[in-house]
């Protein structure tokens, strides 16, 4: 959650650019890192393999641009 604040909020997801961290679910609960073409690479929990992933499988809230 404290990375949702550490930078430049992104509330479009055609302004993320690769590297910006994206963050999901309403209580920002879940960080991933935007790798471009509308993929986000994420651990999806905790003991999974980091793997990357539609950003449309999860509920965007919003892009941090450090």
């Amino acid at each position: 959650e404290a990375q949702a604040n550490a930078g430049t909020r992104i509330y479009s997801q055609s302004d993320l650019q690769v590297g910006d961290l994206v963050i999901f679910y309403g209580d920002q609960h879940h960080v991933g890192f935007y790798a471009g073409g509308g993929q986000v690479l994420h651990a999806p929990h905790t003991g999974a393999f980091v793997r990357y992933e539609a950003i449309g499988n999860m509920p965007f809230q919003f892009g941090v641009r450090i």
